[in-house]
């Protein structure tokens, strides 16, 4: 900031004309003009000073206002952001007062001040939508001590599918730095937020995620900064097997010989092998049948259904209406029910509709990006880039309120 006060290019010709001539000061032409004139000076036009904002608009950025009296002061700052992000500061009734008193008071009865005329200035605090800083003791409690909103912190962890964790001890150098905004409101008082795009840096690793709505997807889905989905497979696969024994469709059957539709895939594994949902889901049904034997079925939701069958054991948590987590053990690989030898049967429904196994174990929940959709994804990724760079420099400075 360069603050000139009254009289501070005041002085005597020879003075002045001693004083050596600084290129970097802005008022060092104006000073020799002075000098020249043996007297003081004015602006005859209004001077853009440069700043971030390098519009051609003569609205814009704070100016040096056109002088009537010898005695005037100049504020000058440089913002790195655009000028208008500065809000002006809201009037209240004193300042009205004043306002009136002053504009009642013709010009050559205002007191002689230093400071006459001078542009307000204050520091804009930043609003709410970024976070950043070290992660002290893990992600989650960084994020709820930055006040990110708790429906962000649980996108965080769904972007990444329980890929990062959330509340592992952290290491020095880990950060994050999350871009959020609002897209509803619920209720008075309260919004719901969408998390837009994060950068976090744990145990070494570099982790990024962007919010993009592609042609046909209104919804949104997460990709990493160079365009993968950032979504899992729909499902895991759910044992760990030696070799698939018998395919989805039509086929022979290995007890009856009736040639019949086979609903869904065997994987031949010893028995006792753990048997693992294949997604996240509510237990629909435990049973046991003559052709399945022991068999848990799996609700996922979005019309989809997994069934595991012949299984030998059924973990003691599993029961009808409770919740499982992705990956969470079901039971044990056996060979009951209708089975020549120990696997798991194991069957993915769509609307209960049964669908080749080996297929919807594919297919990603997010899809590739169409090759039609690229440019504007990477102008989207450039736009966080930027947002998140200048929230991870912090730079705020003071910026002059433009009339």
């Amino acid at each position: 900031m360069v603050v000139v006060q009254p009289g501070s290019i005041r002085g005597g010709g020879e003075e002045r004309a001693r004083q050596p001539l600084q290129a970097d000061d802005p008022f060092a032409w104006s000073s020799v003009v002075a000098t020249t004139l043996d007297g003081p000076f004015s602006l005859n036009e209004p001077l853009m000073l440069a700043s971030a904002d390098q519009s051609t608009d003569a609205s814009k950025g704070p100016r040096l206002a056109q002088l009537r009296s010898p005695d005037f002061s100049v504020l000058v700052s440089l913002c790195l952001k655009a000028v208008p992000d500065c809000a002006p500061p809201v009037p209240t009734e004193m300042d009205e007062a004043d306002t009136t008193a002053v504009a009642e008071t013709p010009v050559a009865d205002k007191p002689a001040s230093g400071l006459n005329g001078a542009t307000p200035f204050s520091m804009r605090e930043p609003g709410p939508g970024i976070a950043h800083g070290a992660i002290d003791r893990n992600l989650h409690a960084s994020l709820t001590e930055a006040d990110v909103p708790a429906d962000v912190i649980a996108q965080v962890e769904q972007a990444w599918s329980g890929r990062v964790a959330m509340r592992a001890t952290a290491r020095k150098g880990d950060r994050f730095n999350v871009r959020y905004e609002r897209v509803a409101t619920r209720g008075k008082n309260s919004a719901e937020w969408r998390l837009v795009a994060a950068e976090l840096t744990l145990r070494g690793e570099r982790h990024t995620a962007v919010w993009f709505a592609a042609p046909g997807r209104p919804n949104g889905d997460y990709y990493t900064f160079d365009g993968r989905p950032l979504a899992e497979r729909r499902f895991a696969m759910p044992v760990r097997y030696v070799r698939i024994s018998s395919q989805f469709g039509m086929r022979q059957h290995p007890v009856s010989g009736v040639h019949h539709g086979h609903s869904g895939t065997d994987f031949a594994a010893p028995t006792g092998t753990p048997v693992n949902a294949a997604a996240a889901g509510t237990v629909q049904r435990v049973a046991y049948e003559g052709g399945y034997g022991r068999y848990v079925v799996v609700s996922h939701g979005n019309g989809y259904s997994t069934l595991y069958a012949h299984l030998s054991a059924v973990a003691g948590d599993v029961r009808a209406g409770a919740a499982v987590k992705r990956g969470q053990l079901l039971g044990a690989v056996g060979s009951t029910g209708v089975a020549t030898g120990p696997h798991l049967h194991f069957e993915v429904r769509r609307r209960n509709v049964p669908i080749d196994a080996v297929v919807a174990l594919r297919e990603r929940l997010t899809p590739d990006l169409a090759q039609a959709a690229r440019p504007a994804f990477a102008q989207t990724v450039n736009v966080v880039r930027i947002q998140l760079a200048e929230a991870a420099r912090d730079n705020r400075v003071a910026v002059a309120h433009n009339p």
